[in-house]
């Protein structure tokens, strides 16, 4: 069972939208299955949170996104902000030492904290923040609603699902999507079969393609990737992505990604007459099959 939230930092809708349809907690009980005792929690928002197979039921019954149904608390909102932080620097392939010198020379730190939710930029740097992300600060803030963004939601499912051991988001060719322990031997594991109904959180997965949930939220270990893994490098934001393969990962470095030159592989590397065998990388991505 996944339970998304904990009591005081999620709250939700359900009384409000009921009301307004004059729907009773028992007809909703008999359409859907969903026990009395449950919904009664979530009607006086007494739960501690909410299992995902209840939420998708609850979604397509009242035909509304998790969105419309789940809101913040005060406490919560912070780490709203923070999560479309880090979605923002994400986005643009940074780390957070990078993302700070964006920022007024923030940093790495204060990054890490605002992205925690431990406490938000001033209101220079969210200006700051939202320009680089194409948004508008009451955007970045969500101002005037309680309402969780997608990036938020999606956050918090993959963090739930990675927790649970889940490491992959698949899409298979019907544009069913499941979330699965690893890719070998194709669509191996457990399978959340409920996950179809939030694939509109996952519109970027191409049918057949995948997502690595790590990657996804900033929790890759680069030490753990083999030797020779095919990736994608760069030393700036603005350059194309290059092709590589990889060699290791030094953390003290600011080019961290260490790389056989050329495209080359720990065996085609030794024919190569040059003394220099390795490149170094700023950032640094897997590469997709294919690519």
């Amino acid at each position: 069972m996944l339970i998304i939230g904990a009591i005081r930092m999620i709250q939700n809708n359900l009384s409000k939208i009921l009301g307004k349809r004059q729907l009773k907690i028992t007809k909703v009980n008999q359409d859907t299955g969903i026990s009395r005792t449950t919904i009664t929690s979530l009607y006086y928002n007494r739960a501690k949170g909410i299992n995902f197979d209840t939420l998708s039921t609850l979604c397509e019954y009242l035909d509304i996104t998790p969105n419309e149904l789940l809101n913040f608390t005060e406490e919560r909102e912070n780490k709203a902000i923070g999560k479309r932080i880090k979605a923002i620097r994400l986005s643009l392939g940074l780390t957070g030492k990078e993302f700070g010198h964006l920022i007024d020379n923030a940093s790495s730190g204060v990054v890490a904290n605002w992205e925690n939710g431990v406490n938000k930029p001033n209101v220079e740097r969210l200006r700051r923040i939202a320009e680089i992300g194409l948004m508008t600060v009451d955007e970045l803030i969500g101002e005037g609603k309680r309402e969780m963004d997608n990036i938020t939601f999606r956050g918090y499912l993959l963090e739930h699902l990675h927790d649970k051991g889940y490491r992959y988001i698949i899409k298979d060719e019907f544009e069913e999507i499941y979330a699965i322990e690893n890719l070998q031997n194709g669509a191996v594991g457990k399978f959340v079969k409920w996950l179809t109904s939030f694939s509109y959180l996952f519109k970027d997965i191409e049918p057949e393609g995948h997502l690595n949930i790590a990657v996804e939220l900033g929790l890759f270990d680069w030490s753990t990737v083999p030797d020779n893994t095919p990736v994608l490098v760069r030393n700036n934001v603005t350059e194309p992505w290059e092709y590589r393969h990889f060699y290791k990962y030094s953390a003290e470095s600011d080019y961290p990604f260490i790389c056989y030159i050329d495209g080359k592989t720990s065996y085609t590397v030794k024919s190569i007459q040059s003394i220099v065998k390795y490149d170094n990388w700023a950032f640094c991505k897997l590469a997709e099959e294919g690519e």
